[in-house]
């Protein structure tokens, strides 16, 4: 997105000398795209226009102007999250049935997201349990099935940085059989940098 920042002037004034600043909001970058007559500001430079720190300080842009016109365009990205997370699984086996309970702890870093994604493997129930743990509310949840895979995706009611932490449990109906050959389901968080 590009956004141009917007000239303010006092009426009737002789001279006109200030400066302007760009502060981004959380999960925002800015960069400056087009500069005309201004002039990046140093930290001591700032302090005399009432602005913390110089150009750079918490990701603020501020230049200084010596006389209109001036202009500025900036281009505002949004950063996004990165993501790392660890996966427990607690499995038993009763007769006729696999009991499953799986903990996500997902490390959420540089920028909020209110998006999270696991899988499951596809034969295991389409019918979970899941909720969030310490405080964080789910707005919902989907599970679809991609081939050998259910995808589980997530949607917080409110964007997260830091740790969130998700629980997932369901039961299992088993064959009758007296020996099942079975590959336990291990849950794994998806679209993460890395997980353990």
């Amino acid at each position: 997105t590009q956004a141009a920042f917007p000239v303010f002037a006092v009426q009737g004034a002789t001279r006109d000398v200030g400066a302007i600043a760009v502060q981004p909001g959380e999960d925002l970058t800015v960069y400056p795209d087009t500069l005309d007559r201004l002039t990046p500001l140093d930290e001591k430079e700032a302090s005399r226009y009432g602005l913390p720190g110089g150009s750079s300080a918490g990701g603020m842009l501020a230049y200084r102007y010596d006389s209109p016109p001036y202009s500025a365009t900036f281009r505002v990205v949004r950063v996004p999250p990165r993501l790392t997370a660890r996966s427990y699984s607690f499995l038993r086996l009763g007769p006729g049935v696999l009991t499953a309970h799986y903990e996500l702890v997902y490390d959420i870093r540089e920028a909020r997201t209110r998006r999270l994604v696991f899988v499951l493997p596809a034969t295991t129930p389409a019918d979970v349990r899941l909720r969030a743990l310490d405080g964080v509310n789910i707005k919902e949840y989907e599970g679809t099935v991609a081939g050998d895979v259910r995808r589980w995706t997530v949607l917080l009611a409110d964007g997260k940085r830091d740790t969130v932490r998700l629980a997932v449990d369901f039961d299992q109906r088993l064959g009758d059989a007296d020996e099942l050959q079975l590959d336990l389901p291990v849950a794994r968080a998806d679209d993460v940098a890395y997980q353990s």
